[in-house]
Parts: C-alpha cells; structure tokens; sequence
C-alpha cells in the first residue's frame, strides 16, 4: 500500500527536487569525485561550502521504487529509500540499482547502497548494479552519477565466460576496472568456487583481456604451490580465432599420442570452423572437422566430418592391424518461421563399421551398433499437390549391413476436385456434383547390401517403383431416406524390372548339400506397368422407434421414453483379377516331378517383391450386411432439478454382420458376428461377443460346402463366444475425502 501511495505522488517529489535543486546549478560547474576509502562515513568533499549545493541537474527521467518508505531531506540535498525485506529499485538511464538500502546525495551526485540485516544478524537484499550489460553483486556500493566511477566492496562481476571476486573494486569512466585482492573462475558455483586463480591486482578491460599480477592457483580454498608472475586473459564477448591445445598420453598399441590440436576460425558471426588433428608415435593419424551455422529465423545446424588411418602394434608381429575409418555427421533444423510452405531438415549420421572401436568416443557410441540417417523436405504446390520427399540410410555395424533409400518420394492431392460441380448452379443440386476426385503418387528407390559391396552397386541392384492412385467419390440420398456411397480405386505401378523364372534340372549346392533340379530367376530390365481398380458402395440409413410411457397407468412407472436407434446398412465391394496369361502380369512354369517330364504347372507374378507388389490374381467381391443397435431410456429423477428427468443407455450398442462372398464358388456366407455392449451404474461395463456358422464341419473339423439346418434343422453352429467385465472408476482425493 506503502509502494503504491509512493509511487502515485513521486513525480511532485521529484518535481519539487528538482525546482529546488536547479536555480544553483549555475553557481558551481565543478563536480566532485570523491570515491570512500571507508565504508562508515561518506567521504568529505574537497570544495568548500558551495558544494553543498546541489552541482548537477537530472538528464533523463528517473523510476524509484521502495517497499518500506522513502525519506527526502531538502535541506541535505538526499534521498534516502528503504526496501527493508523488499528491495529499492532506481533506474537512471543505463543504470540500474537494486538494494535493501540505497541513498541519494544530490550534492556530491553519489549514490549508496547496502543490504539489509534480518531478525537473525544475517545480510539480505544486497546491492545489485547493471551498467548497460555489466552486472555486479556486491556488499556496498559507491557511485558517482556524473564521473560515472564508482567504488565497490565485496563483490562478484561476470566477464567473459568467467568470474571476477574481489574485496573491493574501483570503476573508472572509461568501463575499465581496478581489483584489489581477488580472483578469477570458470566455476560456475562462482559464491565458493571449487578453482580460482587468486591475485593481489588486477585490471579489467571489458570485452578484451584481464591483466593480473602475481597469481596462484586455489583449489577448494586451499593454495597450490602453482604460481604465475602474471595473468592475461581473454575477455572478447564475441568469436576470436585462436590455436586449440591438444592433449597428450599413451593408448596401449597405438603408442604416444598428441591429439585433437588444431586452429579454430571464427569466420563470423553465421559460421565457424574448427579443424583437429593427432598423431601416433606408431604411425596412426587422424584429422576432424567442425563446423556450427546458424542464420537467425531460417536455419541453424552443424557438420562434423572425421578420418583416420590406425596402425596397431608392430609391423612384423602377427597381431598387427591396420585400417582406415571415417565419420560424417549432418544436422540440419529450419526455422518454423522461415517459410510458410517449405521446409528442409536432415539428421545425417554415416560412420565406418570400425570407428567407434579405434576412435575416442562417447559410451553410447561404444555400445550402439546401428545407426540411421534420413534427409527430408516437404513443400506444398498453390494449395493443391503435397510433396515430400526423403533420404534415409541405416548400417548395422556388427552385421555391416546397410539400407538405403534414395530417394522415396509422396506426392498426393490436398485438395478434392469436383468435376462435374457446376459454377453457376441453377435449381437444387444434382447426385453427380458431389462426385470428387482425388490423387496421389509415392515412389521409391531402395538397396539393401553389405558395406564391402555398395561400391560396385548399379542401378539394376536397386529396388525401385512408382505407385499411382486416382480415386473417386461420391455420396447422394436415396428416397431422401437411403444414404448412398460410391468409391472407386483405380492403381498403377510402374517399374523398371521384371522377373522370368524357369525349371533347371541341373544341380547347385544349397548349405553344403548338392540339389538335383531348381528354379532359375532371371531378372529383365525395361520399364512395366502393372494395373489394376476396385469399386465399393455402402447403403445406410438410420431408424428411431420411440416408445412413450406417458398414457393411462403407464404414466405410474419411472419410465418416461424409450428410444429404439437402428443402423441397418449394406455395402458391396468388387476387385476383378488380373491372373489371366492375357494381362502378363502372371506366368507358369513347368515342374518336373517322378522322371515325367511334365508334371505341374507353377504360377508366379513378374513383379514378385517388387515394392508395390502385383494386381491381384483372382477376383474378389463381397456382400456385407449389418444391423446397429442403440437404446437409451428417459426415466424421472429428483436429483435433476431443471428438467426432472435422467437418460440412461440401456444398450449402448449391438451389432450383428454377416457377409457373401460371390466371387467363391462354394461356402460364401461368413460366419454370423454378434457385438454387444453396455454398462450398470456408470462404472460396470459389459462386452459380449459371439460368432455363429452356417456349415457344418466334417470329422477333421474343416467346413464342408452344407448348410447347417440340413444337418439338425438348426440354421446356425455357435463356433465362439466372451464376456468381458471392466470397471470404470476415477479415484480422487476430494472424492475420498467426502466418503
């Protein structure tokens, strides 16, 4: 209530100051600069009783804040603003103040601040102070707004990717800042680091370097004989070009190492570049590239590429191994806001079967055998075709088996097109506009192979196929009672090789054992097309029965309305089949059996294993009947205060489907299936399903083309039946609670 009274009436205070302070601006143009050597008193001025007025006058608007109280002394020319368990807040310009206590001098243009001691002796809500993108923690702080130097104890600073402790600091206008007593980490628990370089003095330059005297190293506060007679070190916020140490040891049968030195570049502010190196004294060597970009709002990404020839042991000694290995690493991500339609990401990870054995790498890596890359883009043409496209590539190190896609492409229509939908419609709408079309293609181009052998691959190695699908829809009402719906497929495969097999009555060995007589594939190559189409049509409508208890002693039951939903439909489907020799797309071979030289005739598809697989050899069709159950009662209830009546499902679905097979020439009805479902109390639910036949069976048990009714009168054999008893019940703590 405090803050918000202060804040509503600051701006006549700060008004008042200001009225106050400036007629004596004038009278004094020298500004004092007097940095505390003590933190107890304020130090005194040089400059004799004119400096007591106030010698300068604000330059921008000034925000203040404070939880507890803010006192103003005209009279002293200061401001003094009590945060207490809060914090007080004055932002100037670039500065900005945070601390428990903070004071005003407007006559030496000083600020102070300190924390605050709590009920128990401990300092809280120290001083917090940003100067444009430098920030300090500090104790205690002096800061003179005009000179802007200032005066710090007890604090700690980022610089670089390190950070500075001091017992006291001094700030010079300039930005650069002197240290008396400190040290510099890289710890990032920088209030007790576990590492620091400690220095009597140092100087900071930000955004270049930081100078030390003679520094020591400190590890968990304990001084190490590790001394410097000077510090330099780095402070650029930005990328610098710089040589990269490498490390040294000794790795078993490889001998003495220097490895992973290099030069990094710090090309700009897109892309950079880091290039390492190592060497063994047995004769192993290894090179490594590295590299980030990143373009703000549309991509960002690394690449990583390795090479290695690795020598182990002696030349002459028998468990001598030598090989070269190699690793290649691609990540790529767009930006969602890059562009609207199109979009490119890739997660590339190629690696030789040996690398990880040879190589330093991460445990997972170690223990990982298979590794998958895939490179993707999708796009989208004026709102109508989709497409995408993808590279993808997997390798079983421990098999060396590798699979590659290059590439599978989709393309597929986004939006229906209406043909026969006129623009100018005149009169209600006719059965034929609703019918749409719509398309799409998938192609793919993939090889599966071991790794010694993707060198010498061709293109007839490759399996590969494109997939067209055009399809038709339609829907119209019958009698404005019977839902009508009309699909029909049409397929096309097109391929660029085909297979002829053939009987050989010669021999061949198959696991160490010598066979008489095989069959020989010979693969063809020249481009086939492979068609084939099916149609569909469902019938459906929907009955409501309503029975009505409101009448004579009928109005006496609970019971107000039963409703009786019946979901009859009936669909047809019919796929011819393109088996005959006439279509080529199936042909016979001849088999030999029992030295007659023709004994059987083998059929296979040309296309067999291709990726979209063949037309279909014989033809399908099929009656499908079924009948939908729903029935839910309306009974009354005195819990339900606006209408006095509760639904309740009494079954909430039964379901009973047969079918008829006209393309069989014997046993074409299916079995009868019965589904049914409801559930007791909100929370009981009950399944049931059942399945009866029309046939009989033999003695083996198998169905023999004779209705069951001719056996026992009977018209069906129940072949199967479950129940299911679930509970539904939601547990919480309230409801536990109010049991």
């Amino acid at each position: 209530m405090l803050t918000k009274k202060l804040t509503r009436y600051r701006h006549i205070v700060l008004l008042s100051a200001i009225l106050l302070f400036c007629p004596v601006v004038s009278l004094s143009q020298v500004v004092n600069d007097t940095l505390p050597a003590d933190t107890a008193a304020l130090p005194s001025d040089s400059i004799e009783e004119q400096a007591r007025k106030p010698s300068f006058m604000l330059e921008a608007r000034v925000d203040y804040e404070a939880h507890d109280s803010i006192v103003m002394d005209f009279s002293a020319f200061k401001a003094y603003m009590y945060g207490n368990y809060h914090k007080a807040n004055i932002q100037y310009q670039q500065i900005e103040l945070n601390g428990g206590y903070v004071m005003l001098d407007f006559n030496k243009s000083l600020i102070f601040s300190k924390g605050f001691f709590d009920s128990t002796g401990t300092l809280i809500n120290k001083p917090e102070f940003t100067e444009r993108d430098q920030e300090y923690k500090t104790r205690e702080i002096f800061y003179n707004i005009s000179t802007k130097k200032g005066f710090i104890r007890s604090v700690v600073t980022s610089e670089g990717q390190g950070y500075i402790l001091s017992d006291s600091i001094k700030k010079l206008p300039n930005d650069h800042i002197n240290i008396s007593s400190g040290s510099y980490t890289t710890c990032t628990n920088h209030e007790h680091p576990h590492f620091e370089i400690h220095f009597g003095k140092a100087k900071v330059i930000p955004k270049d370097k930081i100078i030390t005297g003679p520094a020591f190293l400190k590890i968990e506060d304990i001084p190490t004989p590790l001394i410097v007679p000077f510090g330099l070190f780095p402070n650029q916020s930005g990328q610098s070009s710089g040589i990269i140490i490498p490390r040294y040891g000794e790795a078993g049968s490889r001998g003495f190492f220097l490895e992973d030195g290099g030069y990094y570049f710090a090309i700009n502010d897109t892309v950079d570049l880091a290039i390492t190196g190592g060497i063994y004294s047995r004769g192993s060597w290894g090179m490594k590239a590295f590299s980030n970009y990143k373009i703000r709002y549309k991509f960002s990404g690394n690449i990583s590429a390795s090479y290695s020839a690795t020598k182990l042991g002696d030349k002459d000694s028998p468990d001598y191994e030598s090989g070269n290995d190699y690793k290649f690493i691609w990540k790529h991500n767009q930006d969602p806001k890059a562009h609207p339609k199109n979009r490119f990401t890739a997660d590339v990870n190629i690696i030789s079967s040996s690398y990880n054995k040879y190589n330093n790498v991460s445990i997972n890596d170690k223990v990982s055998n298979t590794f998958k890359s895939s490179v993707g883009f999708t796009t989208n043409f004026g709102g109508l075709f989709s497409f995408n496209a993808s590279l993808t590539h997997d390798y079983n190190t421990k098999t060396k088996m590798m699979t590659m896609t290059l590439p599978r492409v989709a393309i597929a229509s986004m939006k229906r097109f209406y043909p026969f939908k006129r623009k100018n419609p005149i009169g209600g709408k006719k059965w034929f506009e609703d019918i749409n079309v719509s398309y799409s293609m998938n192609t793919i181009n993939s090889v599966q192979t071991i790794d010694s052998l993707f060198k010498d691959l061709k293109f007839k190695d490759f399996n590969n196929g494109i997939h067209h699908t055009a399809r038709a829809n339609s829907t119209f009402s019958l009698l404005n009672y019977i839902n009508v719906s009309n699909t029909a497929t049409y397929n096309e495969r097109w391929y660029f090789r085909y297979f002829h097999k053939s009987w050989n009555s010669g021999t061949v060995i198959q696991g160490g054992d010598t066979i008489t007589g095989y069959i020989d594939t010979d693969t063809l190559t020249g481009m086939r097309a492979a068609r084939d189409f099916n149609i569909s049509s469902t019938f459906s409508t929907k009955i409501y029965m309503f029975y009505n208890f409101d009448r004579g002693w009928l109005k006496r039951l609970p019971i107000n309305k039963i409703r009786h939903v019946i979901d009859p439909s009936v669909q047809f489907s019919y796929a011819p089949g393109f088996g005959a020799y006439r279509w080529g797309y199936y042909k016979h071979y001849q088999v030999p059996t029992g030295g007659i030289p023709i004994a059987e005739s083998a059929k296979y598809s040309v296309f067999e294993s291709l990726p979209y697989g063949s037309p279909p050899d014989q033809e399908s069709g099929r009656v499908t009947f079924a009948i939908g159950n729903n029935l839910e009662m309306k009974a009354r209830s005195k819990k339900d205060t606006v209408t006095g009546f509760k639904k309740t499902k009494l079954i909430e679905s039964l379901r009973i489907s047969t079918s008829y097979d006209v393309a069989k020439d014997s046993i074409r009805w299916a079995p009868l299936l019965l589904s049914a479902r409801t559930t007791l109390l909100e929370k009981f639910i009950i399944d049931y399903s059942g399945a009866w036949n029309f046939y009989q069976i033999d003695s083996n048990e198998r169905l023999i083309n004779r209705f069951q009714y001719e056996k026992n009168g009977h018209l069906l054999r129940k072949t199967s039946a479950m129940w299911r008893l679930s509970v539904n019940y939601a547990l919480s703590s309230q409801r536990a609670k109010n049991k």
